[in-house]
């Protein structure tokens, strides 16, 4: 498994961070929860980047699931409050 660097790339901010899907001496995908604190924004996109750094050889990443819990009033009508975007970088 590779390497991944998550960011926000457009209307909220977020510290930035990477994560590793390999785990040395095991084949299976074990799956981690990752937490961070994104502002508020209208509309926030988040960036999921496959790096060309690797420890295990391989470029991919499982993306399982992208969960927001947000402190909006649900009562008005809103746009989406967040966007994922996931590219490759590695050529």
């Amino acid at each position: 498994m590779g390497i991944a660097a998550v960011s926000c790339i457009s209307g909220c901010k977020c510290s930035s961070f990477q994560f590793d899907g390999h785990t040395p001496n095991s084949h299976d995908s074990t799956p981690e929860i990752k937490g961070f604190h994104v502002t508020p924004h209208e509309q926030c996109l988040l960036e999921v980047l496959i790096l060309d750094q690797t420890h295990s050889g391989e470029h991919k990443v499982k993306l399982l699931q992208v969960s927001v819990l947000s402190w909006v009033d649900v009562s008005k009508k809103l746009k989406p409050l967040i966007g994922l975007r996931a590219r490759g970088g590695h050529s």
